[in-house]
């Protein structure tokens, strides 16, 4: 079977298959032969030399005897070929498709003027605030505890020793055992802000793999880090009234000093509208207040008498003079 060609048997091989005659005539026997035998319980090394004996047996005599030992050649090379294109693929292929379709991402979205509150598998409870998207895979809780946030949310994680809770936002990731704790990281924010109920969490840096990198702190309750993405400064305070800072999943806005582009930020989300500012000058003004589910425009006025601006509603537009 592995004998070496002569030089007339290798010039006779290298015109066959520079003329392409043998695409025809041996691609459909190798067809047939292939189907006919598919069900056969032969080893692989008794399979193919009966493929080989029969695809032989099929070519006219006249050219079988004149080029048996190229055809046994092209025969060897034709069923490899073709036992990984009819085999060899299909496998990796629906191997492939098996895990893409055993591990689902499930994502969560929840629009401007909305909250919503989730269980996730392992009973662990999220606020989600307006414009914000959780996902997580189908697999969460088997092995870990992992998901991907851009918004804001509240979590009530249920504790589990043998499986850490991790928060992965942009190149950071925030990472508890059981606590409950406040997130806040929307797609154009500058910073993350992480403030502490009870419990502890640990915020931190991942690779470009998803793996710890550097730890920037521990947070232990009435704790808020804030974490600038662009310098990578990091601040962490103590506050009295973290929970304030929370409220919003109480249907309750609260802003300590704040400036008015940043309440803008804020609102936008809460009520699905959109500010524009005539100047700078009232988008740098600050205020300080807590506000319990009001329409809008009530919201607006209080806010306008406490620091005199004006303002005019055209549909979902606010315009501040």
């Amino acid at each position: 079977m592995h004998q070496k060609l002569t030089k007339s048997e290798s010039e006779e091989l290298e015109e066959g298959l520079a003329s392409g005659a043998h695409d025809t005539e041996f691609e459909s026997i190798f067809q047939e032969v292939w189907e006919e035998n598919q069900a056969n319980n032969l080893s692989d090394v008794e399979s193919d030399n009966l493929r080989i004996q029969q695809v032989l047996e099929r070519i006219e005599p006249k050219r079988r005897v004149r080029h048996l030992q190229p055809m046994l050649y092209i025969a060897s090379s034709l069923l490899l070929i073709f036992s990984f294109i009819k085999w060899g693929i299909p496998h990796l292929n629906n191997t492939k498709t098996t895990e893409e379709q055993s591990l689902i991402t499930q994502t969560i979205s929840i629009p401007y003027g909305e909250k919503k509150k989730i269980a996730l598998p392992d009973s662990t409870i999220v606020f989600l605030n307006s414009g914000t998207t959780i996902s997580y895979s189908s697999d969460f809780n088997q092995k870990l505890r992992e998901v991907n946030l851009k918004g804001e949310a509240f979590f009530e994680v249920k504790k589990d020793t043998s499986k850490p809770f991790r928060i992965h936002i942009k190149d950071s990731y925030i990472e508890v055992l059981g606590t409950s704790f406040n997130v806040k990281s929307y797609p154009n924010d500058l910073n993350l802000a992480v403030t502490v109920n009870t419990g502890k969490v640990e915020v931190g840096k991942m690779d470009m793999n998803l793996q710890k990198e550097e730890i920037l702190g521990v947070l232990t309750p009435k704790k808020r880090m804030i974490y600038e993405f662009s310098n990578h400064n990091i601040q962490i305070d103590s506050l009295e009234n973290a929970i304030v800072l929370m409220n919003w999943k109480e249907q309750i806005i609260s802003f300590e000093n704040q400036k008015l582009a940043e309440i803008a930020l804020v609102l936008e989300r809460w009520y699905n509208v959109e500010f524009s500012f005539k100047t700078d000058e009232s988008k740098d003004k600050r205020y300080s207040g807590e506000f319990n589910n009001l329409p809008l425009k009530k919201l607006l006025e209080i806010l306008a008498l406490s620091n005199s601006f004006k303002y005019r509603i055209e549909q979902k537009k606010i315009i501040i003079d």
